[in-house]
């Protein structure tokens, strides 16, 4: 009897030796990731879109970071799964990372960006082609973006002194050239 409660014993703490050595592989494979973004050049990064607060950066073709503007999170996917997220043993690292690519990014993410019925939009994903509308938005949307989204002189002279020429969108210089 003892001997089969030896070998019960025996071969649950092999079980939980193994989950925790598991465990500690997934806790190494998910930090690594991590220490790579925070070592990595703003230059490999790519701004691809901003929608609220979620403002998304591409690494590389299975690689997308996803930053949170009010949480000030990072969010990490490697082939579209979460493998990288803010806990408190890597919460200083996520800090650093956001306040890197937040500051490499930051025109395109507080700066280039329209509010339109109390959403914020990059302004890359706004269409300039009629075409274009007609694919992307539903009809309410496609009303008030022909309707009443054309920026004024003085918003597109506000945005030149802010951030300059090289800031303006094709609509904004058509418009700044037919005012001139």
């Amino acid at each position: 009897m003892d001997f089969i409660l030896g070998i019960i014993l025996g071969i649950f703490l092999l079980t939980v030796f193994r989950i925790a050595y598991q465990a500690y592989q997934l806790h190494i494979t998910l930090i690594k990731p991590l220490d790579k973004f925070i070592d990595s050049d703003i230059s490999l990064f790519e701004f691809i879109e901003r929608k609220n607060t979620l403002v998304k950066l591409q690494y590389d073709k299975d690689c997308y970071l996803v930053i949170m503007t009010d949480s000030k999170n990072v969010n990490i996917f490697i082939k579209d799964k979460l493998m990288v997220y803010s806990v408190d043993e890597n919460k200083k690292k996520i800090d650093h990372l956001f306040n890197k690519l937040a500051d490499g990014f930051y025109h395109e993410i507080y700066t280039n960006i329209t509010k339109l019925n109390g959403n914020i939009f990059s302004n890359n994903l706004l269409v300039s082609d009629q075409n274009d509308i007609e694919n992307e938005f539903d009809e309410s949307v496609k009303f008030k973006i022909n309707n009443s989204f054309t920026p004024s002189i003085d918003d597109i002279l506000d945005k030149i002194s802010k951030t300059g020429m090289g800031s303006l969108t094709k609509t904004e210089l058509t418009i700044l050239k037919k005012n001139s």
